[in-house]
């Protein structure tokens, strides 16, 4: 792209829009070179993640719980609260603080530019001890580059001492360091310098502080920021999607760059994550209008409309301790139910709260009570559809070895029958630990073939309920279909069991538009 540049500009400025991802140090001089501006690149930390003041129209339909992705550690055993993750991102460019950027002479300290503050909880902050000269506690920060400070954020705590006065010291000038009075209290307190100061080594020096008694000798900060000077035409440029440089948008002509640096994985260490960046990505396309051809490209929330189906009179099992896969103890019964969004779609969980009635469509298998059958057939669908999204989950009576995991082999557990209004059917196979995992898991397992839809712990054991989303593109999107069924596959590794289904359906464009 960036030896193609003339042709890159060409192609936004008419329009076109060019989305990247995972960003790193060896294409940051590439990508400036795109983008018309000379960024910085830090990797990403353990830090707060939220919108900016005034929201950018490209993340319209995310929410913060898109955003804001768990490590699943908690950061005290007595609460529900735990860390951030510190995989949600790769690398994070620059806007205009630049303290996140500075190398410090601790990991540690980078506690004091992660945007957390007390009220986060006291390991998210920095807490030192008094020097034992009893003079200032100095924090060495080391620019990439010499930048013009304009603007100083602090924000102290008051856990033990608080701090009362603090010298920002450039290059080692500490004949003339800019001094500051802060309320000893742990408030965000912002210094405008009329006078902006340059450096690259800047020293952040705690210079006095007020003595408690009963109290240990020990002083801190929440946070700082220090905003370098940026051009205007920096700010026409660069569009933040979040506080941080994880996501930005370049505007040029009437396209643009969009940079979105979710740290997309193979596996993740928490697995709704996935589900999360799969949502930001899928924002992303639906508002930047991006087509889909095809019939091939469909992604969960870009686009599409969607119709939930009635599975009550298919239903055949219950979810709670009177079925499910015969263990009192690991049942479905806290599924939530009536309309529920799940992995990006919407899904009617039925439910009869008057009378106990079957509720999700099972097969018959060992164990399994209410003498089930072993197919299920015409769950009525009568619509035209490009995508089938099927809510599901499993139990697992045999695993793949690792020599079978090594071969890539694959089992085929269900399959679904898709019957069009013409009489043609087709199979859309259901592959054990491929597009459907065990229902019960120690540690909720991301899967290639569909979405973690739903995880819920069981009280009291090290077991979590888990139900998965697989999409299914319909190669026929132009025929209704009549009917779906369910029945076993050449491979029976276990029982599945359908908890919902939802039929998708994406926007047609007029002959006009084409055109």
């Amino acid at each position: 792209l960036a030896a193609n540049l003339p042709v890159v500009q060409t192609f936004t400025k008419s329009g076109g829009w060019l989305l990247l991802n995972h960003l790193t140090p060896d294409g940051l001089a590439d990508y400036n070179k795109i983008v018309g501006v000379a960024h910085l690149i830090r990797p990403f930390r353990r830090e707060r993640v939220t919108f900016p003041p005034v929201r950018h129209p490209l993340t319209a339909g995310l929410a913060t719980g898109n955003i804001v992705m768990g490590s699943g550690q908690r950061i005290f055993g007595y609460r529900d609260d735990e860390y951030t993750a510190t995989d949600s991102f790769s690398y994070v460019v620059d806007y205009d603080d630049v303290a996140p950027f500075a190398k410090m002479p601790d990991e540690f300290l980078y506690n004091i530019v992660n945007g957390f503050v007390s009220a986060d909880g006291w390991p998210l902050i920095v807490d030192l001890p008094v020097p034992e000269n009893g003079g200032p506690l100095d924090i060495a920060m080391q620019l990439p580059r010499p930048e013009k400070i304009v603007e100083f954020t602090w924000t102290g705590n008051t856990f033990y001492y608080p701090t009362t006065a603090v010298n920002l010291i450039f290059d080692g000038d500490k004949a003339s360091p800019l001094a500051l009075k802060v309320k000893p209290d742990n408030s965000p307190q912002i210094f405008s310098l009329a006078a902006p100061r340059a450096g690259k080594d800047i020293t952040l020096e705690l210079a006095q502080w007020q003595k408690l008694p009963d109290v240990k000798p020990v002083i801190g900060l929440d946070n700082i920021t220090l905003k370098a000077y940026r051009s205007p035409d920096f700010y026409r440029k660069v569009k933040p999607l979040l506080n941080i440089g994880a996501m930005m948008a370049y505007p040029q002509g009437a396209g643009g760059i969009v940079l979105n640096n979710a740290l997309y994985q193979d596996n993740e260490a928490v697995p709704i994550n996935a589900a999360k960046k799969q949502a930001i990505l899928a924002t992303l396309l639906r508002n930047l209008n991006a087509p889909f051809t095809g019939g091939q490209t469909l992604l969960a929330g870009a686009g599409l409309t969607y119709q939930t189906l009635d599975l009550s009179r298919q239903a055949n099992q219950y979810r709670d301790d009177k079925g499910w896969f015969g263990d009192k103890a690991f049942t479905f019964r806290d599924l939530p139910t009536g309309k529920q969004n799940f992995a990006n779609v919407p899904f009617q969980i039925y439910d009869f709260a008057t009378s106990p009635v079957p509720t999700v469509v099972m097969l018959g298998g060992p164990n399994v009570p209410n003498n089930l059958p072993e197919a299920v057939r015409d769950i009525p669908v009568n619509r035209k559809a490009d995508a089938l999204f099927f809510l599901q989950t499993a139990r697992l009576d045999q695993r793949r070895s690792e020599g079978e995991v090594r071969e890539n082999r694959k089992y085929e557990l269900a399959r679904y029958i898709v019957t069009y209004t013409d009489g043609q059917t087709v199979n859309v196979p259901v592959y054990a630990e491929l597009d459907v995992d065990d229902y019960r898991q120690t540690a909720p397992t991301a899967i290639p073939g569909a979405q973690i839809a739903w995880i819920r712990p069981y009280a009291g054991t090290p077991y979590s309920a888990v139900a998965y989303a697989q999409q299914w593109n319909n190669p026929r999107p132009d025929v209704a279909i009549q009917s779906v069924g369910l029945t076993y596959g050449a491979d029976r590794r276990g029982v599945p069991a359908l908890l919902a289904l939802t039929a998708a359906t994406k926007a047609r464009q007029t002959a006009q538009k084409e055109k």
